[in-house]
């Protein structure tokens, strides 16, 4: 598992755009949110994909002026059957 904080900043403007066309992406929540455009989004992912991949596709969307990876946790799936 890969989960990945990401932090996104928009014009105040297309803060709602940006949060629909985010959550239209696999594996990725908006969790918090701020009038000035800030955005805190959460990827979870299977880890077999790279983080840097999702990072990407949230750099590409419409509106996102900029977009930083602030957190990454990996753990090892058979780490977690074992448990």
């Amino acid at each position: 598992m890969n989960i990945s904080g990401i932090f996104v900043q928009t014009n105040p403007v297309n803060l709602e755009a940006v949060k629909a066309r985010l959550i239209e992406l696999p594996g990725v929540e908006v969790h918090g949110e701020e009038e000035d455009g800030r955005l805190v989004v959460v990827i979870d992912e299977p880890s077999d994909r790279p983080s840097g991949e999702a990072l990407m596709k949230i750099q590409n969307v419409e509106g996102v002026l900029s977009a930083s990876l602030v957190y990454q946790h990996i753990e090892d799936d058979e780490t977690d059957s074992k448990s």
